[in-house]
């Protein structure tokens, strides 16, 4: 295992970025050149609404350091967007849906807005609740048992704020403690699908407008509680890769090599391997994400090949992969916490 190549930044930030940048490129193991780290100074997440710089709606609290959704997501609530959850009849899951079937408490959102109603709240409880209890009992009913771990569903946002607030009202004095909600994820949601006023809060870089063509093939939002997860794939498009809450820890590999260790995997198992480029449900569940997993991440195994890259970024950090590069995404910290990303694919 090697850690990211070193690099030298003279001005990073959100919404200007300069090229003036030098990397180390002597460790180059393939036909293309190794990621890049950046750094970027987020906007504050605290800005009256409709200010254009929220990011993502993330802020840190100043007492606890953990990452939190502000009130200010809650005005969007109704949107539909892509969820993942692993594990959907896991007692987190149960316990989760047993709490909104209870009359609502107040909450953030409520408390920012007086005027919102209690009762409408509890009819969006219940019916979120009734929304998930129902995904989970026909996919467990139509699934084999590996398929069961892992489920798709379109929900709205609203459903990560509430899971947050279930996960922030768990006491730690319990005996034993409650375990929080993990593993709930808005995966790969494109930016284009968002409101207005959200796509406004997402600028995109001009280290990505002026690179290349200055095209955008497209660009997403990852934000869930964690642990949250990406498989070993590659991107058919250069990515710039933005933290905006929480901690990943990427591994990747240059294209041949990535591809090597792949399609092993995948003839290991006796499954058609296909481009890779493609986030496909069957590797995030059941024996092919176990060995594809463990093939990467695991200490003993592939995963420990000195010529995979480690990176961690943090909030405020920027990663960029070249074209071709394989990689796969963790998150790390607490479970049930907060993290968010943004990316950028563009040619």
């Amino acid at each position: 295992m090697v850690p990211g190549p070193s690099l030298y930044i003279v001005d990073v930030s959100w919404r200007k970025a300069t090229s003036q940048v030098q990397a180390n490129t002597d460790s180059y193991v393939d036909e293309a050149p190794p990621p890049i780290a950046l750094d970027f100074h987020q906007p504050s997440c605290q800005e009256p609404q409709n200010s254009g710089r929220g990011a993502a709606q993330l802020v840190t609290s100043p007492i606890s350091g953990k990452a939190s959704l502000t009130p200010y997501l809650d005005n969007f609530r109704s949107i539909i967007l892509p969820f993942e959850l692993s594990s959907p009849n896991s007692a987190q899951v149960s316990d989760f849906i047993s709490w909104l079937q209870q009359p609502s408490s107040p909450t953030a959102s409520s408390d920012s807005h007086p005027d919102s109603n209690s009762g409408s709240d509890s009819q969006s409880r219940l019916a979120l609740a009734h929304l998930l209890r129902t995904y989970i009992t026909h996919h467990s009913s139509s699934s084999p048992s590996s398929s069961s771990e892992f489920l798709i569903l379109d929900l709205p946002p609203y459903l990560l704020i509430l899971a947050h607030h279930y996960n922030t009202s768990l006491s730690s004095s319990q005996t034993p403690p409650t375990p929080p909600l993990t593993n709930l994820y808005i995966a790969q949601a494109p930016l284009s699908h968002l409101p207005s006023p959200l796509q406004s809060d997402l600028p995109t870089p001009l280290l990505v407008s002026h690179a290349g063509r200055g095209d955008i093939y497209s660009s997403s939002i990852w934000l869930g509680l964690q642990p949250t997860y990406t498989p070993w794939h590659r991107d058919p498009n250069p990515n710039l890769f933005c933290q905006l809450c929480g901690t990943k820890v990427l591994r990747l590999m240059a294209p041949k090599r990535g591809e090597a260790l792949f399609r092993g995997v995948m003839a290991s198992l006796a499954v058609a391997a296909g481009s890779g480029k493609i986030r496909r449900e069957e590797m995030m569940k059941g024996e092919e994400r176990r060995v594809l997993e463990g093939a990467v991440w695991g200490d003993d195994g592939e995963g420990a090949n000195e010529m995979m890259y480690e990176v961690t970024v943090q909030a405020g950090d920027m990663l960029f992969m070249p074209l071709g590069w394989w990689h796969s995404v963790k998150s790390v910290g607490e479970e049930g916490g907060i993290n968010g990303s943004v990316n950028w694919w563009f040619r």
